[in-house]
């Protein structure tokens, strides 16, 4: 079983596992605003979005920010010659999205309802449901 742990927030996933992890301490001390050990959760990803995102050449925005309502800000902090990336399971595969600066879409698609409502209803994780195919679909021109 995994110790892997995952703290969200406003779009950005920031995983940790203990056994992964065995140089942690350059995070807290490179990143104080993020990885603090004195508070819970210990890990606080959104302190760093607006330092960080403008920073970065690729952006990996899980699709939880259209629930959350912070995909547009995420959005407005990336560079304009970032690749920017929506993912997670639930990502809408809408070409809408290539027109708001979206590089490539991935996300899952159900390729055997019966299958996965099986899964759901003896309490499977995503990990765990079978008859879902992942799939990446790039914005036309794009280059991967």
């Amino acid at each position: 079983m995994s110790g892997e742990k995952r703290y969200e927030a406003d779009g950005i996933t920031v995983t940790y596992d203990a056994g992964l992890c065995i140089h942690a301490a350059r995070c807290v001390e490179g990143l104080p605003e993020v990885f603090d050990v004195g508070r819970r959760p210990w890990i606080q990803p959104a302190n760093a979005a607006a330092d960080l995102i403008p920073q970065a050449d690729v952006v990996g925005v899980t699709s939880s920010a259209f629930i959350n309502h912070t995909f547009d800000g995420l959005l407005a902090l990336c560079r304009p010659d970032a690749f920017v990336v929506a993912l997670g399971p639930t990502t809408p595969f809408s070409p809408v999205l290539f027109d708001h600066g979206i590089h490539v879409l991935a996300g899952s698609d159900v390729v055997d309802e019966t299958l996965v409502l099986q899964a759901l209803g003896q309490g499977a994780s995503f990990r765990e449901i079978p008859g879902v195919r992942r799939i990446a679909i790039a914005a036309p021109g794009t280059r991967p």
